[in-house]
């Protein structure tokens, strides 16, 4: 019968050490990543170049991350979440509710909710912007890469739903279902949109922001 282990234990004590040190590798290697990927795009990048910057040879980078595509989709997650360390999308949703809880403040109306959500969104989109970019440009050739956009794309779509759930009734306009204010947030808090205004448009992210938060207001809240 096997003898109970102990928190003093020397093999517990040389797997947590292991566990650790892979997570660090793994981290080291989304950061030398998305350095990588920011100075010379995400086509010109190399598993060689990321691994020698990340100090790690290339069976590690294998190892830890499969493939140059899953540290795109890494180094995505990281930035989203201004860290270095990437949240799957429950981990996400989580952070979401926390952030538009804190700053719609103590029973906020729906207005309010959505205009903390509008401000979320722009800070969002402003560090992830160049992923969106990479993304794009990157799944016009690359079938795999236009797989992990479109499933990216769905969790977003989750993520809008969730939004969608926890705006207040107070001064929700009644006759729309949680469903129609998803549609509304994810068709205009959208990569596209966010584009369109700050590149095409030649707009800053505060104009972005405001017109975001007047709109989403003006279609979803009773006047």
């Amino acid at each position: 019968m096997a003898q109970p282990t102990t928190p003093n234990d020397p093999y517990q004590r040389r797997r947590a050490a292991g566990a650790a040190s892979r997570e660090e590798t793994r981290r080291r290697l989304v950061v030398a990543a998305d350095s990588l990927f920011r100075e010379e795009g995400y086509p010109a990048t190399t598993v060689v170049a990321i691994a020698k910057r990340a100090g790690v040879s290339l069976q590690t980078l294998y190892l830890a991350w499969g493939s140059k595509r899953s540290l795109l989709r890494a180094a995505a997650a990281a930035t989203a979440v201004a860290s270095e360390t990437p949240v799957d999308s429950d981990e996400w949703r989580s952070i979401i509710r926390s952030e538009l809880a804190r700053d719609a403040g103590d029973d906020p109306t729906a207005g309010a909710y959505l205009a903390a959500a509008s401000r979320l969104f722009v800070r969002v989109a402003d560090r992830t912007g160049i992923y969106w970019r990479m993304y794009l440009q990157a799944a016009a050739s690359d079938p795999e890469v236009a797989s992990d956009w479109t499933e990216i794309e769905r969790d977003r779509r989750h993520t809008m739903e969730d939004v969608a759930r926890h705006v207040p009734a107070r001064g929700l306009r009644p006759d729309l279902t949680p469903e129609d204010v998803a549609d509304t947030l994810w068709a205009l808090a959208s990569p596209d949109v966010y584009h369109l205004f700050r590149t095409e448009g030649d707009r800053d992210s505060l104009a972005y922001q405001t017109w975001l938060e007047r709109t989403l207001i003006g279609a979803l809240c009773v006047t």
